[in-house]
């Protein structure tokens, strides 16, 4: 092999490893960018739960502030003037019809107000656990409407943790209010079935339903997708004209 081969034989050698460095060059660069990338895209993910997080608490805050208000301070009011209208009515010896009216007028209003005050702040909840709350919240339902409200939730945990606890009621909550509002629904179903450390809950009417290929999503859907994806459930709706809507939730019971 005369020296002209040799140098051609180095030349080739030394261009091959330099396009294998190159090429491995180019091959990191791309892999440190799209690390870097997810890096970001982690990063905005994670500032953007947080800001779902702060803003879910400070809803709840707002709501429990409020719903205690109405109960600890409004409540107590209504109390007093149905009995100051009592005195009133005996003092001045009034007419039993307008006593009586005025009583029924006081008593809706109170009860109105204990609805709102359960609706802003689930006291059972607190109290006696998230069947107790999911239970008040059929019976609300079947005293101011005419759907049915069939429940089926002996299986449900009563091991979770209250924020969690809160944002199944707060789903289900939320599921029942839209179905009433916009579904025309006679009947709603919350039932729950257990499979070792996992639930499944659904929540079902028998509503209109919707289009969901063209469904331009309501805040109520959008307030139980966020609730769900804080809390770290599986969240899936489905729904069909004519068919009703459904919303199911996967979840653990031990974390």
């Amino acid at each position: 092999m005369n020296s002209r081969s040799v140098v051609i034989l180095l030349g080739c050698l030394i261009l091959m490893t330099f396009l294998i460095f190159f090429i491995v060059f180019i091959i990191q660069f791309a892999k440190r960018k799209y690390k870097h990338k997810l890096e970001i895209q982690n990063i905005k993910i994670r500032q953007q739960k947080a800001q779902i997080i702060n803003s879910i608490s400070a809803m709840e805050a707002e709501r429990s502030r409020i719903g205690r208000d109405i109960h600890d301070d409004i409540a107590p009011l209504l109390t007093a003037l149905q009995l100051n209208n009592q005195e009133i009515a005996l003092k001045f010896n009034l007419p039993s019809e307008d006593v009586s009216a005025q009583s029924k007028i006081i008593k809706s209003l109170y009860s109105s107000i204990r609805a709102m005050s359960r609706s802003l702040y689930p006291f059972a909840l607190k109290r006696f656990g998230i069947s107790k709350a999911i239970e008040d919240l059929a019976h609300l339902i079947k005293q101011s409407t005419c759907t049915e409200v069939i429940l089926n939730i002996s299986s449900l945990s009563q091991n979770l943790e209250f924020e969690r606890e809160l944002a199944v009621f707060r789903i289900i909550q939320e599921f029942c209010n839209n179905s009433l509002k916009h579904s025309s629904c006679t009947k709603i179903e919350i039932q729950v079935v257990k499979c070792e450390h996992t639930e499944i809950l659904t929540i079902s009417d028998d509503g209109r339903g919707f289009d969901m290929s063209n469904n331009q999503e309501g805040l109520g859907l959008k307030n139980m997708e966020m609730r769900a994806q804080v809390a770290g459930f599986e969240y899936e709706i489905t729904s069909e004209l004519g068919q009703g809507t459904s919303t199911k939730l996967t979840y653990k019971t031990e974390l």
